[in-house]
């Protein structure tokens, strides 16, 4: 049977995990443990559900960080001629910017919808 201190241990391992993969599955499998364990201890530990949730937190800042970076700063792309590598191209990504700004802007960049009203007709039924 383990110890409250091999229990311990088993839990930061995991979250340390789940702070540079990002899923519960990759954690769970570097590990060496399956999954449905974290998923335990989230539901009898509150100090463990506590950590967990500042783990996430972390997550998706390091997920930010990366689609502003891929967004502002763009990623080089291989170009290839006639099967042979001929240089590089920075492509950016809108579709990330776009998420950021109605993220960070929403008031700002939020979706409009226009011309999209209710129509009452004569028999009472309403058309969209």
């Amino acid at each position: 049977m383990a110890t409250d201190r091999t229990v311990q241990h088993k839990k930061q391992a995991f979250i340390e995990a789940y702070r540079t993969i990002g899923t519960v599955t990759g954690a769970a499998d570097a590990c060496g443990m399956h999954r449905n364990q974290h998923y335990q201890w989230m539901g009898n530990d509150p100090g463990y559900r506590a950590e967990f949730h500042q783990a996430e937190e972390a997550v998706a800042d390091m997920l930010e960080r990366e689609a502003i970076r891929r967004a502002a700063e763009g990623v080089e792309e291989p170009v290839w001629h006639q099967g042979e590598r001929v240089g590089t191209v920075r492509k950016f990504s809108d579709t990330l910017l776009i998420f950021l700004l109605k993220g960070h802007r929403p008031e700002k960049f939020k979706d409009r919808h226009q011309g999209q009203a209710e129509v009452t007709v004569h028999d009472g039924s309403e058309i969209d």
